[in-house]
């Protein structure tokens, strides 16, 4: 009895009456591809500014890094016997 009912409430809910998909093809056009467009733009834009801001420091951890495997190199410890 549940999974009849399921299905029944899965099939009304796919169900769209012809008035509200009229209604929706016309958001569905270029207007809201256009939306979309600007949303994507605004995100990699967003993406790119927090990307800058925080190149400094990523610069400034790849070098300490490389320095400290520099002093490695350079200064070996002695082995313990």
């Amino acid at each position: 009895m549940i999974e009849g009912l399921n299905a029944m409430i899965s099939g009304l809910a796919l169900y769209i009456p012809a008035g509200v998909r009229k209604r929706l093809d016309v958001l569905a056009g270029e207007r809201g591809q256009a939306f979309v467009e600007y949303a994507l733009l605004l995100t990699v834009v967003a993406i790119a500014v927090a990307l800058l801001a925080e190149w400094g420091n990523f610069v400034n951890a790849i070098t300490d890094a490389l320095k400290k495997i520099e002093n490695v190199i350079s200064n070996p410890s002695p082995k313990a016997s």
